[in-house]
């Protein structure tokens, strides 16, 4: 049976860009949080999909959204988006996926 981890210094850079991708998220996360000051943001309130909104101030379902670095909160998902699909292809190699299914 082939494997289809990789091994090696490409391997290691894709497991860590994979850990990366959710500290990156989090964090911008965090500094979108304590940006957003009236009303404060709450994470028990909120939905965290709030703090990604450009533009004026919204009502959804009761909720006040208005969030003053949305574009800082959809970058750090865009990033870590990113992050994780170039990591999975460090780690893992499709070609030998795909010779293993078609055995």
């Amino acid at each position: 049976m082939t494997p289809i981890v990789r091994s090696g210094a490409a391997a290691r850079a894709g497991a860590l860009l994979i850990l990366l991708g959710p500290l990156v998220s989090g964090v911008a996360e965090f500094v979108t949080a304590a940006a957003w000051q009236d009303p404060p943001y709450s994470p028990l309130y909120n939905w965290v999909s709030h703090l990604g909104l450009t533009g004026p101030p919204q009502t959804a379902f009761g909720q006040v959204a208005d969030s003053p670095l949305g574009a800082v909160m959809d970058a750090g998902w865009v990033i870590y988006g990113t992050l994780l699909i170039i990591g999975v292809f460090l780690v893992f190699d499709p070609r030998k996926a795909r010779a293993r299914s078609s055995s």
